[in-house]
């Protein structure tokens, strides 16, 4: 409990740290409350309506694994303690356990043939990682076919789903 307790002082700390760097720049639109909506959608067989869906939020990397082509394979925990798995298009040493990062990603069903994925993960979807801001150092990546989407985030909007 103390645990989640500081994981949550902490992120809130960051949170108003990023907004103060950021201003409008990078916004989220999303919580935690995501994984529960995801959940309803799946318990209706409709999260195909939620596929492609830009989602921007901060969580805390709590596992990781290197997937293809050494990119890296995450589960990141929400501060309300919910998690995602994270499937991410950059390669980047700021994406290590603990640390807590502002992300940009879509929403994606897990593909059969995905063995990375299906390995590691029970949930059935990821979010696909187009660029992120890490919360300690203020540094942002991006992946090179995601800058139009990056550019929208950095611009303070988050980017309609994607074509």
């Amino acid at each position: 409990m103390k645990t989640r307790i500081k994981l949550l002082f902490y992120i809130l700390l960051m949170t108003t740290s990023l907004k103060s760097f950021c201003q409008k720049n990078f916004p989220i639109n999303t919580n935690g409350s995501l994984v529960d909506t995801i959940k309803v959608y799946q318990e209706k067989d409709k999260l195909k309506f939620l596929e492609g869906k830009f989602y921007a939020f901060d969580a805390k990397i709590i596992e990781l694994y290197e997937a293809y082509n050494g990119k890296p394979y995450y589960l990141a925990e929400f501060a309300d303690g919910n998690k995602i798995w994270i499937a991410s298009f950059i390669k980047s040493d700021y994406q290590k356990k603990g640390a807590i990062l502002r992300m940009l990603g879509v929403f994606s069903n897990v593909m059969n043939d995905d063995k990375i994925s299906k390995n590691y993960n029970d949930q059935g979807y990821h979010i696909l990682l187009f660029s992120f801001v890490d919360i300690d150092s203020k540094k942002s990546l991006t992946f090179s076919g995601g800058e139009e989407q990056a550019n929208e985030w950095r611009d303070g909007n988050i980017p309609d789903d994607l074509d």
